[in-house]
């Protein structure tokens, strides 16, 4: 016999109420690489299974062509830049192709894009499939590659010559490429990373990313702390935004990565047995960055534009 006081179930909640929606973060990539690059890093780290639910990532390439050779290890798996030259890439980044069904990022560049043959397979993260591939021979072929900025040491003190023309790039990109939707911060790799650090401690002072959000969270991998005097004044006070931060054990810049995290307010720091790479997340790193990034999400407002409108 049925309880009388049994009331009917409740309706289950809209699928927009069920759960939190994705951060989207601004992809900065590491130095003299590209956007491409860096989306194919984060496929080869499985990051789009791993973290595709709870974030898009959008990388961007940096306005200044690399004004010298890239790492050994880029050139080994990306192929060797055929023209280097200072200077900046074209003008406006057009606007990023929409990403494929279930991917973790989308690229923008600033260059135009290379022969549609190089592009398969690596401009999108393309998630299962048997796991990452490597690039397409014609790739090896087609390189090219940016810097932040170009650090120049002068009475023993460095400067970043192109800084200020790379932060007017990330503000013009996250204002012409908002759509309604918003950004909630960055994920950034090696140099991107004391892009993105300089960039949110100079927007806590007013002094970059000016009329836009404050950035709400910051995911840097095998990054490090500014060497620029320029940027020492910003970080005189923490960085107040929720944040993770990824190195590794054998990577050359981990005492600057454990620098660069203690310049954050609230830290989440995950270490891993590897060198200068984004690596694989799993068992109690994954759970621990997973309940960050959704506590972060949980916070935020709803966009009213809905998520899978392109840029």
């Amino acid at each position: 016999m049925r309880d009388a006081t049994h009331k009917s179930a409740a309706p289950a909640p809209s699928p927009s109420a069920a759960a939190p929606r994705k951060l989207r973060l601004l992809g900065l990539h590491g130095w003299r690489t590209s956007a491409a690059v860096l989306s194919r890093q984060l496929e080869l780290a499985r990051w789009d299974v791993a973290l595709g639910d709870l974030v898009e990532v959008v990388p961007i390439d940096a306005p200044h062509k690399a004004s010298g050779p890239t790492s050994p290890d880029v050139e080994l798996f990306f192929g060797k830049q055929q023209v280097r030259g200072r200077g900046p890439a074209s003008p406006a980044p057009p606007a990023p192709v929409p990403a494929a069904q279930g991917a973790l990022a989308r690229t923008a560049g600033a260059a135009p894009p290379p022969p549609p043959a190089c592009r398969p397979g690596f401009q999108r993260l393309l998630p299962g499939a048997g796991g990452p591939r490597p690039p397409p021979p014609a790739l090896l072929a087609a390189a090219q590659y940016y810097e932040w900025w170009d650090a120049k040491k002068v009475d023993g003190k460095y400067h970043f010559e192109g800084f200020d023309e790379s932060r007017a790039h990330v503000e013009a990109f996250l204002r012409e490429h908002d759509g309604g939707r918003g950004w909630d911060g960055f994920l950034a790799f090696s140099q991107g990373g004391i892009m993105a650090s300089a960039l949110l401690a100079m927007q806590q002072k007013g002094k970059a990313l000016q009329g836009l959000p404050p950035m709400r969270v910051a995911i840097v991998v095998a990054s490090m702390a500014s060497r620029s005097d320029q940027h020492r004044p910003f970080f005189s006070l923490p960085v107040r935004v929720p944040s993770v931060h990824v190195y590794g054990e054998k990577d050359p810049l981990k005492r600057g990565s454990v620098a660069l995290a203690g310049l954050y307010e609230d830290p989440l720091v995950v270490v891993h047995p590897d060198g200068h790479k984004i690596p694989r997340l799993s068992g109690a790193d994954l759970a621990n960055v997973r309940r960050r990034l959704a506590a972060v999400a949980a916070d935020l407002p709803s966009r009213k534009s809905s998520l899978t409108a392109s840029l």
